[in-house]
């Protein structure tokens, strides 16, 4: 029996060993920015020594907006970093406190071209907002650009929201777990000059949509000539004006961008602030409808200015109900105008809670300060069917963060070692795979660093380490091969770190991320119930910790039986 008892306890402390390779949240090394300071005032930056809690807001139910035309409307249509999304609205409550506003329709969306979900469609739409302005749906996205729109909001200058329900949806915040504050009211642009930015989007529009027609009338069949030299010289001249729209669309692509990146897509300061990141932000959602909706965010700098180097807020989404990562909100970070973004949640048919944070906090003091102003928090429900996804992930398409990165448009960084980022393949299947990372170094290379050492892992065991080559100015690949048995997260810890200030210029080994893939090279050979129960996250530790504790008292029982029926026997 004492035999027995040894081998349990043996057993115990090898499956606890192999359950606990989690990263460390604690940054190591050196270089990148602070945090912002724990008091706000003082700080040599603008935020105030004694800011307001945000404020309660009714909760009301939400339905679908109304069909009618963007003009005078204070919300501009925005292209999305990532792709396309429609919008919903939450407004600021109290600390310890739950609640919503009245939910207006403005700023509605079209959802673009890219990956998306399809399947049944509906307009519901839900927000709470720390808004004042009444809304009309605008257009959607053009067909065949890949542009999303969200148009303006018609304004009326009034504090409050439109009271308009939408159909399905109820939101509610819950901001009593985190530091959060009421923003100041204020205008950040005068109706007249935003109406002439959207009425200039619109004007650029429709002359896109006329040069896309004159393309498509060129590329008909070229008409009978009389020799072939006439053919061709209508064929070359064809070719050229051809050339020629594919010029000009893209110049007025680009100054729609430009307005979208002066203005924004709100002319209105307001809603709810912290100064701090991880401040737990819950967003309660009731829906009619089990399926896929678009989380949709607006929010900008306050009490910057932002640093160079900051150009975009993450926010991180979980689904508190369902105990998943979901991945992060990426909202380009402006100190003078709202930026919108969002990304795909799959909820149930009834109460979900999601949880957000705010991770890239970034603080030097009398030099930079970033401070997220969120304005609005937006669900609108697109379907049944889930977004397609292939083999590859980009950097925003994380489903998980342990540690502190920053985000631009199209990669993801960290200035310190032992930060971990994962990767949602959920739907894959079991096999041998190469891991394929793109990374490169943001700031100037060590002269002794030659490549980073990435550990990756998964869910069920599978490990290994990428060496990836160290370049400042192009991006280079490392690859490892894991045997994975199923669907997992696949889990990225650079390891290392190396800064040297003392040189000129300072040389700082950063890694720079910009995607993630995968590539199936055989069968799996691997147990799938053996490589869950040495698998690394949390769940599968309580899994197998909860299985020891029944063994264990399945032993003790036995034990005390067959001793007591010694005693018995030897009387």
């Amino acid at each position: 029996m004492r035999k027995l008892v040894l081998m349990f306890l043996s057993l115990t402390v090898a499956i606890l060993f192999a359950c606990g390779s989690e990263s460390t949240t604690s940054p190591e090394g050196l270089g990148g920015p602070d945090n912002s300071p724990v008091q706000l005032g003082g700080q040599g930056s603008n935020t105030p020594e004694d800011p307001q809690p945000a404020q309660t807001s009714d909760e009301t139910q939400v339905v679908a907006p109304p069909e009618s035309s963007s003009s005078g409307s204070d919300e501009i249509a925005s292209n999305e970093v990532v792709d396309g999304q429609a919008d919903t609205v939450v407004q600021t409550p109290t600390p310890g406190s739950e609640g919503t506003t009245p939910a207006s329709d403005e700023g509605t969306g079209g959802s673009g071209s890219g990956e998306g979900a399809s399947g049944d469609t509906g307009s519901g739409e839900g927000e709470v907002s720390g808004s004042s302005e009444s809304g009309s749906s605008g257009e959607g996205a053009e067909s065949g650009t890949g542009e999303t729109s969200q148009e303006i909001a018609p304004d009326t200058d009034e504090g409050g929201a439109t009271d308009q329900e939408i159909k399905g949806i109820t939101l509610t915040l819950d901001t009593s777990q985190g530091k959060w504050f009421t923003a100041e009211r204020k205008e950040l642009f005068s109706k007249d000059e935003f109406k002439a930015a959207q009425n200039r989007i619109k004007e650029l529009r429709e002359k896109i949509r006329n040069l896309r027609k004159e393309y498509q009338n060129l590329s008909k069949e070229l008409p009978d000539q009389a020799n072939e030299k006439g053919k061709a010289k209508v064929s070359e001249n064809r070719a050229n004006r051809q050339e020629e729209i594919k010029n000009e669309i893209a110049g007025y692509r680009n100054e729609i961008q430009q307005i979208k990146s002066r203005y924004g897509v709100n002319r209105f300061q307001d809603g709810i602030w912290t100064a701090w990141a991880n401040q737990v932000l819950f967003v309660n959602a009731r829906v009619e409808k089990t399926g896929w909706y678009r989380l949709r965010i607006v929010a900008k700098n306050i009490f910057g200015p932002l640093p160079d180097f900051y150009s975009h807020f993450n926010v991180q989404v979980t689904n508190e109900t369902s105990g998943k990562d979901i991945g992060g909100v990426l909202v380009k970070a402006t100190d003078t105008s709202n930026q919108a973004n969002g990304l795909w949640v799959s909820l149930e048919q009834g109460d979900n809670k999601l949880k957000l944070m705010w991770t890239n906090d970034a603080y030097r003091q009398g030099v930079y300060d970033a401070n997220i102003n969120i304005r609005k928090i937006a669900l609108r429900y697109h379907g049944t069917h889930a977004p397609r996804m292939g083999m590859r992930r980009n950097a925003h398409q994380y489903s998980y963060v342990d540690g502190r990165f920053f985000w631009d448009a199209n990669s993801v960084r960290t200035y310190w070692a032992n930060q971990c980022i994962g990767f949602d393949y959920s739907n894959l299947k079991a096999g041998k795979y190469r891991v394929i990372v793109e990374a490169k170094n943001y700031g100037v290379v060590p002269r002794e660093f030659t490549s980073f050492s990435v550990h990756v892992n998964t869910d069920d065991g599978a490990e290994g380490v990428i060496s990836i080559p160290a370049d400042a100015q192009q991006w280079q690949r490392g690859e490892a091969v894991l045997d994975i048995t199923g669907p997992t997260t696949i889990y990225l810890t650079w390891t290392n770190d190396m800064y040297k200030p003392d040189r000129n210029p300072v040389e700082d080994a950063n890694i720079q991320i910009r995607s993630i893939r995968l590539q199936k090279i055989g069968n799996s050979e691997r147990s799938r119930i053996a490589a869950y129960l040495l698998g690394t996250r949390s769940g599968n530790t309580v899994m197998m910790l909860g299985s020891i504790g029944v063994l264990g008292i399945a032993l003790a029982g036995f034990y005390l039986f067959n001793r007591r029926r010694s005693r018995l026997s030897a009387m």
